[in-house]
């Protein structure tokens, strides 16, 4: 998850749809007589949550977050919530840390057992789908984290590159996923090191070829971010300046299943009924493969202009969207829970709030509008 912070923007954003929405022409304020405003603010604004939809052609997925709290034994805890998220998804969802030494040269190849304990218990829960997104960025930008004898090294070396693709074929074989990648919002890489994306790519085509040669039935994919891919955080850092970068998709052409994307846009948009009604469906006219939201999410922050009722605006606005898109396969929401008051989100506080429950396990407004959206009838 990446966003980047426009308090100005975002202030200035609301004060002009409250303008609007008062039916008041005013002359908007110079950036430093901007007002500042409270959830308080929001009151009278109309949150549409309606999705009018009768079916779905999308499978739906939560992530199962487990965080640390004074209460729960964690494994418990994780556990007890994998089983939750099954009752209002299909799908399980897991995006493990690339392990080089488990599956170097001197590794014994091994999953790690709580990854295949919690698909399994996922199935047994009622699961039909299951999605993996191997991790092998640090920080979106360097190959990592590495062993101490592999500091340095990217994707050009093979001994970054086989363990990778062995870790992929593992899961494929033992698991069976309906979705895998070795990625995660892999066009983050490609802005600081495009040289060496080239060798990533690579990698993702022949492991493609390995994985098919194991599991055909497993899907293998391509993940992005949607806000970067649109060149959106030009003020975040020097790599992040551009301009679109739809082209990316089609670098992985014709070694990919299907093109997976997260979005979290809460950062450009300060509510969701003043994004593009095309910012979701432009996807559709740079490829023509099935689409994945592989991570969707707004902050729902009572002591925030984000609010829970904006949250479950947002959602069901993203899916009567998502309703017109006839590509998209699968739908996942970011979190089923808030973070723990404790836990340290420093620089994107508002990832604390992604949850469709809070910490306290309460339910906001927009579990009722996930629920409606995973009880429609399934269409294939």
């Amino acid at each position: 998850m990446k966003v980047a912070t426009k308090n100005s923007r975002c202030i200035l954003g609301l004060w002009l749809m409250l303008s609007v929405g008062c039916g008041t022409a005013v002359t908007p304020p110079a950036d430093d007589d901007l007002p500042v405003f409270s959830s308080r603010s929001l009151s009278e604004v109309l949150y549409d949550t309606s999705v009018d939809l009768t079916e779905r052609r999308f499978l739906t997925g939560i992530v199962p977050v487990a965080l640390k709290s004074a209460n729960f034994d964690e494994g418990q805890r994780f556990r007890r919530r994998v089983a939750e998220a099954a009752t209002v998804s299909d799908c399980f969802v897991s995006r493990p840390r690339m392990d080089w030494v488990e599956f170097g040269e001197n590794g014994e190849g091994k999953l790690n057992e709580d990854l295949t304990a919690a698909v399994r218990l996922a199935r047994d829960s009622g699961n039909t789908c299951v999605v993996i997104e191997i991790d092998p960025i640090a920080d979106r930008r360097t190959v990592g984290i590495l062993p101490p004898e592999l500091i340095g090294l990217d994707f050009s070396d093979e001994r970054v590159r086989e363990p990778v693709t062995r870790m992929a074929v593992t899961i494929a074989d033992q698991l069976r996923p309906t979705y895998l990648s070795i990625g995660v919002e892999m066009n983050g890489y490609f802005e600081a090191n495009p040289e060496d994306f080239l060798n990533y790519v690579d990698l993702h085509k022949k492991t493609y070829d390995v994985v098919k040669a194991v599991s055909p039935e497993v899907q293998f994919i391509a993940a992005f971010n949607l806000e970067a891919m649109q060149g959106f955080f030009g003020d975040l850092d020097e790599f992040s300046d551009h301009p679109p970068q739809w082209f990316i998709i089609d670098m992985f052409e014709p070694k990919l299943d299907a093109v997976a994307f997260s979005t979290l846009p809460f950062g450009f948009f300060i509510r969701s009924v003043v994004m593009p009604d095309d910012y979701l469906a432009r996807i559709e006219t740079h490829t023509s493969r099935d689409i994945l939201f592989t991570e969707m999410g707004w902050p729902g922050n009572p002591d925030s202009f984000q609010t829970p009722q904006s949250q479950a605006e947002y959602l069901a606005r993203m899916m009567r969207l998502i309703g017109e898109m006839p590509q998209v396969r699968l739908v996942i929401w970011a979190s089923m829970y808030d973070a723990d008051p404790d836990f340290a989100f420093s620089q994107t506080p508002e990832f604390k709030f992604l949850g469709l429950y809070d910490y306290e396990d309460n339910p906001k407004p927009s579990l009722e509008v996930w629920t409606k959206i995973h009880d429609l009838p399934y269409v294939r």
